[in-house]
């Protein structure tokens, strides 16, 4: 029954009021930091890469961009979803969830995209996304960082020259009379054999 000062009190209350606060942005940080570990690890697919098909016509992926081949053979991508196809017309196309400010440089950053290229050689430097190469008909010169790469080979065979350090993943099988060659050089990533949904 002993009476507590109302000075006693004012501060236990105000310490009370900054022990909840301290709590809430911790526990809002947790959160936060879960949910990005969650979306960067796992590996979210959204449909069968492998159906081409599909591919052209997802709703998902509604702003398109063609960008001439003697512009630009180099793509830079950074923190996104990315997968790569060949196809026989003679422009780039990029399908894209997000809008791209200038599609012409072929740097893409935060985004998720459907990237259709002719026949050609072409070189791509990522870090900290996810790249699908579905069945591809040219040179690729691949470059990644903290990445996951999935490659579908189909009934395809390809020359491969691989350059891991500090990556997990069984390296690809390289054949080496194949007419198309994959250069990937990898660094603190994933390589990993698509298998379609």
């Amino acid at each position: 029954d002993a009476e507590i000062s109302p000075s006693v009190l004012r501060r236990i209350l105000i310490f009370s009021r900054n022990l909840l606060a301290i709590l809430g942005v911790l526990v809002l940080a947790l959160i936060a930091i879960g949910y990005g570990f969650y979306t960067y690890y796992v590996d979210y697919r959204p449909f069968d890469y492998a159906n081409i098909g599909l591919a052209r016509s997802h709703g998902d992926f509604n702003h398109e961009y063609s960008v001439q081949v003697s512009e630009r053979r180099h793509f830079i991508i950074e923190q996104a979803n990315i997968a790569l196809y060949s196809h026989d017309e003679s422009n780039i196309l990029l399908r894209c969830a997000g809008s791209l400010e200038n599609p012409k440089e072929l740097n893409i950053k935060q985004n998720a995209c459907l990237i259709f290229v002719p026949k050609q050689s072409f070189s791509l430097e990522a870090e900290q996304v996810t790249i699908t190469l579905i069945t591809p008909e040219n040179d690729w010169d691949i470059r990644i960082k903290h990445a996951t790469l999935f490659l579908h080979q189909g009934t395809n065979s390809y020359r491969i020259i691989q350059e891991y350090e500090q990556t997990s993943g069984a390296p690809y099988t390289s054949d080496e009379n194949a007419e198309t060659t994959l250069k990937i050089k990898a660094f603190q990533a994933m390589t990993k054999v698509y298998q379609p949904d």
